[in-house]
């Protein structure tokens, strides 16, 4: 919709402007705020009224740049009376009759909504950047040459060494592997690949070294749709905001249209007063302007995800909260959801007269070359009961079973 488009965030800057942008409105929102308690501070005191007023007009200033610069984008460039046009009037208008604070609280309050809304926008932006980032970029073919993932056709074979992420989703045809593909299912213990076994791209091949058949190209692997569902989620609304962008739509020019009639008709054709019409036509604009209703959703669902967030919980957006309402059974799956899905050492078991810490200086010795999480978790437990490792070398990786040294 049209009044949507009127954000004062831009589709098409770049990664600073838009955190440019923001960073303006933030400090502009955090200005008016301080200069509207300042001046209603200052209006309990006997300093001069001039000077409240000026604090008040200074605030309005501040909060008002995005919405006056955005009100009359609309109304000239689009030829649309939005939102901002509406809180713009009702600002002027309870400037005209004198009404300072309260035309300063309308734009602090709606600049407060706007900001919400933009950090919600700008957090998920980053989460997603985060796990783009984390998509392999190259690939290396079966002869050595290193090309881009997109250059990479089905049926192509790829290396990957230990250590290095799966370019693109396949199934092994030489090597065996662990290979952690927590990004993918959320599973923390690697998963042991073998000749024939399917891999995803994104998750990261750890001891072994791998031969893939590429069953699928860059753009249709399973990393590539897992960040194509974030998008499309991000880019959703709640049913809430949809409704809130349609009723704006009407809301505005009917409110506009009302007032403007009210401070024609009666002086036109009843021989009213102008000015007491005029004065009542914009403390309609004042108590017409909807700022409790602009800052409700976006407000409580900025509010509820960045709480969720906070506990470990993403929430894709607006709309999937909102349904939360009608949910009567939840499916969960175990490992990193109900549980922290990282082994601990809980017992150690000797046999044949070996003593416990004999067995950990053995084990820590081995483990410390691996870098799977149960090594990890064994290296925890040693270092915890505070016995030295035995020295070791001539290591070697067991794919599925573990690893020996001397």
């Amino acid at each position: 919709m049209k009044e949507r488009q009127e954000k004062t965030t831009c589709d098409d800057c770049n990664d600073d402007q838009k955190e440019s942008i923001i960073l303006n409105k933030k400090n502009l929102t955090i200005a008016s705020g301080f200069l509207l308690g300042l001046a209603y501070l200052a209006g309990l005191t006997t300093l001069d009224h001039r000077i409240v007023v000026a604090l008040y007009v200074l605030s309005i200033l501040a909060g008002g740049i995005f919405v006056f610069r955005s009100a009359i984008k609309g109304l000239f460039k689009q030829r649309f009376l939005n939102i901002n046009f509406l809180v713009a009037i009702a600002s002027l208008g309870a400037l005209y009759i004198g009404q300072y604070a309260e035309a300063a609280a309308v734009i602090f309050f709606f600049m407060l909504a706007e900001f919400f809304e933009d950090f919600g926008v700008e957090r998920s932006r980053k989460a997603l950047e985060a796990l783009i980032k984390r998509s392999p970029k190259t690939a290396i073919l079966a002869d050595g040459k290193k090309v881009l993932v997109e250059d990479v056709m089905v049926g192509n074979v790829v290396i990957v060494r230990p250590g290095d992420l799966v370019p693109l989703d396949g199934k092994v045809v030489k090597g065996l592997s662990a290979v952690d593909e927590a990004a993918i299912t959320g599973e923390s213990v690697p998963s042991d690949k073998r000749i024939g076994d399917t891999v995803f791209a994104g998750t990261l091949n750890l001891n072994g070294y791998l031969e893939i058949e590429v069953t699928k190209e860059s753009r249709n692997s399973t990393f590539s749709k897992i960040i194509d569902l974030v998008e499309k989620a991000q880019a959703s609304r709640a049913p809430a905001q949809e409704f809130l962008d349609r009723f704006a739509k009407y809301y505005t020019p009917i409110v506009v249209g009302i007032a403007f009639l009210m401070a024609v008709i009666p002086p036109l054709f009843l021989s009213q007063p102008f000015d007491t019409w005029l004065y009542r036509a914009l403390v309609l604009l004042v108590i017409a302007c909807p700022c409790a209703l602009v800052i409700s959703t976006p407000v409580a669902i900025a509010s509820a995800i960045g709480g969720a967030s906070r506990r470990g919980i993403l929430i894709k957006g607006g709309k999937f909260l909102e349904l939360l309402s009608k949910v009567n059974a939840v499916a969960f799956d175990k490992t990193k959801t109900l549980t922290y899905g990282e082994p601990v050492v809980t017992d150690v078991i000797t046999f044949n007269g070996f003593s416990e810490e004999e067995v950990l200086a053995d084990a820590c010795g081995i483990e410390k070359f691996s870098s799977h999480p149960l090594s990890k978790s064994i290296l925890d437990f040693v270092q915890e009961k505070g016995v030295t490792p035995h020295a070791m070398d001539k290591y070697e990786s067991i794919a599925g079973k573990g690893g020996k040294a001397t």
